[in-house]
């Protein structure tokens, strides 16, 4: 009944993590860690990630704006000394080398500002629109007026023409592509900013989970080997308390894990082991008392004094029977010396015992020794 009233309390029991066998918990714990450890990768991954985007984004978004920007920047720097050259051109030769060196530099200027309009610039749009707008300006003027006015060698009007209406115009142009490289490396500042941040985050990040999981996966082996001890300790008492004859020691496990099983057979073993014992015990002490009964019960016989034992009478001295005792022992001589016939050496007899004394009647008892009543005491 004890048997099944505590299986029927295990099965009714809930399950706990106590309960799981001590290979499941060990490869739990080790579980653990390597979780930690995959998502540390894993966030450190990640993290890689974002600072590769980061990089990236800096080289497409900035690096390649500023050089476009500065590709513009040097276009305008280019065709403004191409068109001076080709006004001090000295011969025919020259004027149309600057000529097509200023034609050279228009296409740079167009390219270069493709190139930064596509590249996710990070200037403000009205400020490449105004920019544009001012280099077309430029542009007519230099067409219109500074390169025929070149080509004649008329530099009263070439200077007039430079001074009243191309430098306006870039000064504006100049304005304008200040702003753009000013925009494009507080970008990249700011790019350069979120990738520190990210990669501290992402660093501060993975020491947590690092420290949390390692503090999880430690607590969680120390409670398994705690446990696992705890129970080997209180199963080893039973133990010694079992070989020194103490039957009342018990470990009191009842988790579903291999030293709870253990534990449990253990106080089943001892507890029965106490029943058959005290079964024993019992049996031996009726056993006792019907014997005791039996003796009681059974008619006493009156106690009989002590008798002396008897005196022994000494025995006379027997005569000796062996006739050669009688004789006088012959010299040495004669007692060797050959005789008629066979010689030999007969060993002399030994002497017989003495016959014991027969044994003397017991004395007479009193007539008192029959009867139940003690013996009458002399008064004194």
């Amino acid at each position: 009944m004890d048997a099944v009233a505590t299986a029927e309390l295990d099965e009714a029991r809930r399950f706990s993590f106590a309960d799981l066998s001590v290979n499941a918990k060990i490869s739990a714990a080790v579980g653990l860690a390597a979780l930690v450890a995959l998502v540390v990768g894993v966030t450190g991954l990640l993290a890689l990630g974002k600072a590769s985007n980061s990089a990236q984004l800096i080289y497409t978004s900035n690096v390649a704006s500023i050089e476009a920007a500065g590709q513009i920047k040097a276009a305008v720097t280019q065709a403004r000394v191409d068109l001076a050259n080709q006004a001090l051109s000295p011969d025919a030769a020259s004027l149309a080398k600057f000529t097509n060196g200023f034609t050279a530099d228009l296409k740079a200027f167009d390219a270069a500002i493709v190139k930064y309009r596509g590249g996710a610039p990070a200037g403000d749009p009205a400020t490449i629109d105004d920019l544009q707008t001012n280099w077309t300006a430029y542009v007519k003027i230099a067409q219109e007026v500074m390169l025929p006015a070149g080509a004649r060698h008329d530099l009263a009007t070439w200077a007039a023409a430079r001074g009243a209406k191309i430098l306006p115009v870039m000064t504006k142009i100049y304005a304008d592509v200040s702003s753009l490289d000013t925009a494009e490396q507080a970008h990249a500042a700011t790019n350069a900013a979120d990738a520190k941040a990210g990669y501290r985050s992402s660093r501060i990040q993975s020491i947590i989970i690092l420290v949390v999981g390692l503090a999880v996966a430690l607590g969680l082996g120390l409670l398994v080997s705690r446990r696992i001890v705890q129970s080997l300790t209180k199963v080893t008492d039973v133990c010694l308390g079992l070989a020194d004859g103490d039957l009342t020691r018990t470990s009191g496990l009842n988790s579903r894990d291999e030293p709870g099983r253990m534990g449990h057979a253990l106080d089943t073993a001892v507890t029965r082991l106490r029943q058959t014992i005290a079964t024993i015990e019992g049996s031996a002490a009726s056993l006792a008392g019907a014997s005791e009964q039996m003796t009681g019960s059974a008619p006493r016989s009156p106690r009989r004094p002590k008798r002396p034992p008897p005196k022994r009478r000494p025995s006379p001295p027997l005569p000796s029977r062996c006739p050669a005792a009688s004789r006088p022992s012959p010299p040495a001589a004669s007692r060797w010396a050959p005789r008629s016939g066979r010689s030999r050496r007969t060993p002399a007899r030994p002497p017989e015992s003495p016959p014991r004394p027969s044994p003397s009647p017991p004395p007479p008892r009193p007539p008192w020794a029959s009867s139940a009543s003690p013996p009458p005491r002399s008064a004194t």
